[in-house]
């Protein structure tokens, strides 16, 4: 008696497992169209952080000459615009850099939410196949550039 419980049970367990992993294409097209409107105002929010960045560092330089009290120009004067100019320059570049990597992230997700609604709606599935593992892969690779170039040390996620 217990031992048809046990198997009544298994095979309940798996029908149940079967039935509720099973998801309909619309629910991967659901997901994959948010993942899309997600990866779209990300980039919007990368075009204005290159932006903000690049005016923050001009409003620094002329705010250092504003409270500096220089107001004749000197051998000295200019020598220290420069090279605070060259020292915030070499932050920004980096700060670009990384958000030049984070864009190009962002298009390999675009380009992988993209194919996964192509393939929620495709009847051949194999097709898109390779394309989700190339750009998956890309993905990757960008990932692991975006670790590598990043101010916060962060391990490598799964």
């Amino acid at each position: 008696m217990m031992r048809n419980f046990h198997k009544t049970f298994v095979v309940v367990a798996i029908i149940a497992t079967f039935a509720s992993g099973c998801r309909s294409t619309d629910e991967y097209n659901k997901f994959a169209e948010a993942g899309n409107s997600f990866a779209e105002a990300t980039n919007s929010l990368l075009e204005d952080a290159e932006k903000i960045t690049i005016n923050t560092t001009s409003e620094r330089l002329l705010s250092d000459r504003r409270t500096s009290g220089e107001f004749q120009p000197s051998d000295e004067a200019a020598k220290k615009f420069v090279d605070r100019y060259t020292e915030l320059s070499e932050g920004d570049t980096k700060k670009l850099e990384l958000i030049k990597e984070l864009r190009r992230h962002n298009q390999f997700l675009q380009a992988y939410f993209n194919k996964l609604i192509e393939l929620a709606g495709s009847d051949s599935p194999e097709r898109s196949k390779a394309a989700v593992e190339s750009i998956a892969n890309n993905l990757q690779n960008s990932g692991s550039k975006l670790v590598s170039r990043s101010p916060i040390k962060i391990d490598r996620l799964p």
